[in-house]
């Protein structure tokens, strides 16, 4: 039995995703579902885009400051427009909140203590403001004086490096970074990922299907 290429079995699996994606959410109600269960099973979750150097520039900031996030890329769902006005309305109604990045933070001991950020600005400055501080106490302080910097506990070329990516996080919209966008690749959701995430939100219609895709 001759073994199929693994070239065309990439793109068979990418075929297979991109048409099972493009049509989720199906229904507002399905848009919150998805969006309720990464919100009440993770402390931080962030919404992004994959083609958008904001959101890229938010995960590597996060990254280091050592916060773990669950990222949703909202350009993997082929109906993503419901998806954003659930999110616009969870922001307060705000429009903003329809452009990713997009990122919701709770609490461990209160659940009920949740806040939204909206934007890589918003994240941005609310580690400036020390917003971020209050849900996570151990990450670096934005002031380079801080003690902990100056005895060597912080690593000052890390507080560098954020005051750095911050540069490329609060520019107006339209800016995109010419040496950084041109690694920007598109979502490609691959079956087995989405069968997992199917599950995780309980669509299990979904999980049947790319299980059994044929």
């Amino acid at each position: 039995q001759n073994k199929l290429d693994p070239v065309k079995e990439r793109e068979k699996r990418r075929n297979l995703g991109r048409t099972v994606m493009l049509h989720l959410p199906r229904t507002i109600r399905e848009a919150e579902m998805i969006v309720n269960t990464y919100l009440e099973n993770n402390l931080f979750v962030l919404f992004t885009d994959c083609m958008c150097p904001f959101s890229h520039h938010t995960m590597e900031f996060l990254n280091v400051l050592g916060i773990e996030y669950e990222n949703i890329a909202l350009d993997g769902f082929g109906n993503k427009q419901l998806i954003q006005n659930y999110l616009q309305r969870l922001c307060g109604n705000k429009v903003q909140a329809r452009c990713p990045p997009v990122a919701f933070l709770k609490n461990a001991q209160e659940d009920a203590k949740r806040i939204f950020l909206i934007g890589a600005d918003g994240i941005a400055q609310a580690w400036q403001t020390q917003t971020l501080h209050e849900f996570y106490p151990h990450v670096l302080s934005p002031y380079h004086q801080h003690e902990k910097y100056q005895n060597g506990e912080w690593d000052i070329n890390e507080w560098r490096t954020l005051t750095q990516i911050q540069t490329h996080m609060s520019a107006s919209f339209g800016y995109k970074s010419p040496t950084h966008s041109s690694h920007l690749k598109p979502f490609e959701p691959h079956p087995q990922t989405i069968k997992k995430w199917s599950q995780y939100v309980s669509l299990p219609i979904l999980a049947k299907d790319i299980a059994n895709p044929m």
